[in-house]
């Protein structure tokens, strides 16, 4: 494990930029809008206001810190001395290891809005962290899938933040909302978010890219 946390550190230390900006949306950016809001507006509307924010930014945030790590291993020019230097030969346990990383950054974040609001731990954390977290994780997933498909970091990135994109311009619609996993709109107690089959299908395609990259290997 003190290995492979090294290798993390080693692979995502060159895109400091992607790494630093999850955390400073998690510690100053959404903080910021609590804030703000609490002088602003009505709890509810405060309380809607920053949900449709960390609905927003908090799921590419993922995308961000696998990014920096998957284009080491794919796009980078020494990825296959790296590869010939490494036991394992995928990166799954490796990018969950990053989500849960990222999960651990962003929890400060409900903390506050307990701490704040006194609100119960089912609407705070069981709700809207385990829908966050859902969507991070199958977001992540998709795009480490896709990535290893094509063996493009880009396109990769580029398909899930279209449909992430498309989440956000067209949840409010009823005729769309069946296809959009981001709903900015509401609060995750007021729908029911299948969490555990956003977790098996994010499980299915680590483990469907995993078996993409050790046949790269082995062809390879």
């Amino acid at each position: 494990m003190r290995d492979r946390l090294r290798l993390i550190r080693l692979t995502v230390r060159h895109a400091r930029l992607l790494v630093a900006v999850p955390a400073a949306i998690a510690w100053v950016i959404l903080p910021s809008i609590l804030i703000v809001g609490q002088r602003t507006g009505t709890q509810r509307e405060c309380v809607e206001n920053l949900v449709c924010n960390m609905e927003t930014l908090l799921p590419l945030c993922g995308l961000m810190w696998s990014f920096a790590y998957l284009r080491m291993w794919i796009n980078h020019e020494g990825e296959e001395a790296m590869r010939v230097c490494r036991r394992r030969k995928t990166c799954a346990a490796d990018l969950l290891i990053l989500d849960f990383i990222l999960f651990l950054v962003i929890l400060p974040l409900f903390m506050a809005l307990y701490l704040t609001w006194e609100l119960s731990w089912f609407t705070i954390i069981r709700a809207e962290a385990l829908r966050l977290a859902a969507q991070i994780l199958l977001f992540s997933a998709v795009f480490y899938f896709i990535s290893v498909l094509t063996w493009s970091v880009a396109l990769g990135g580029m398909l899930v933040t279209a449909y992430h994109m498309f989440c956000i311009l067209f949840a409010r619609y009823s005729e769309m909302r069946a296809f959009c996993l981001i709903r900015p709109d509401i609060l995750a107690e007021e729908e029911g978010f299948p969490f555990l089959g956003v977790l098996a299908a994010a499980l299915i395609l680590y483990l469907a890219g995993a078996v993409i990259e050790l046949f790269h290997s082995i062809m390879g």
